[in-house]
């Protein structure tokens, strides 16, 4: 079974361009365009098939639920407190103060080369899975 990775993005281009991207290399992708879509996303597909991302990658800001009150959501939750979360965010994004907030893996900045999205992907996954190995 290939890797999940949950792309949290409120630009429908976008979304399509890293599920695309991500499907060639391997990933199978679910998607969603706010923080509130991705938990009920999650909570269905745990619930109905107890299936889990294998990595969370959000952007920041965007309607509904901002990615870290999505971020402090799924660290509260026991099931998905390991998975590994990628706050992807714009250079005016920096200065925020939520920003620095140590709960978030890795943060990747927009715009980004998709060979970094991906290796930054795939030491999430390698990281967390021998993490779980280690335990």
């Amino acid at each position: 079974m290939n890797e999940i990775v949950l792309i949290v993005e409120s630009d429908l281009m976008l979304i399509e361009d890293l599920r695309n991207f991500l499907a060639l290399e391997g990933y199978e992708t679910w998607t969603a365009i706010d923080g509130a879509q991705a938990l009920a996303l999650m909570e269905k597909r745990y619930l109905s098939c107890g299936l889990m991302p294998d990595c969370i990658v959000s952007v920041a800001r965007m309607p509904t639920m901002h990615g870290i009150d999505f971020l402090d959501t799924i660290r509260a939750h026991t099931c998905w407190e390991k998975i590994p979360f990628v706050l992807m965010s714009g250079i005016n994004d920096n200065a925020r103060n939520w920003l620095h907030r140590p709960r978030y893996d890795a943060q990747i900045r927009k715009p980004f080369a998709m060979h970094e999205f991906a290796q930054t992907i795939w030491d999430r996954i390698r990281a967390s899975k021998a993490k779980r190995n280690l335990a």
